[in-house]
């Protein structure tokens, strides 16, 4: 709501500027858009692959190949049962969560007829 109010404000102060102050302020805007065009050379995850892959498959005996292999398997193992872990610890402590500002008390929770009783319920 105060972004349309502050657009709003900036195009009716707009309309106020001097032509030779409007022809200025164009002329900046388009030496600056000039200047952005400059193209940089930067890094990207491609030449990254690129580079790697280059270095494993001429540089590296066959062997070695095959222990990166491995370890990349290894670590993407690790990885995910981290993940899962990690989900894991998310959904018990959104059940923790629930169960704490519940109007029932903990008790109820341990009680082995609440279970009988929340099946029924279900059930219906």
């Amino acid at each position: 709501y105060i972004a349309h109010e502050i657009i709003a404000l900036l195009d009716e102060g707009v309309q106020h500027i001097d032509p030779a102050m409007s022809k200025r302020l164009e002329e900046f805007r388009t030496k600056s858009l000039a200047a952005q065009r400059v193209p940089v050379r930067a890094f990207s995850l491609a030449t990254a692959g690129a580079a790697v892959g280059s270095f494993v498959h001429n540089e590296l005996p066959a062997f070695a190949r095959s222990w990166l292999v491995l370890l990349a398997l290894v670590v993407f193992a690790t990885g995910t049962h981290l993940w899962g872990q990690i989900q894991q610890q998310a959904e018990t402590e959104e059940v923790d969560s629930a169960l704490l500002t519940d109007d029932l008390p903990i008790d109820a929770y341990l009680d082995r007829g609440f279970d009988t009783w929340l099946q029924k319920q279900s059930d219906e």
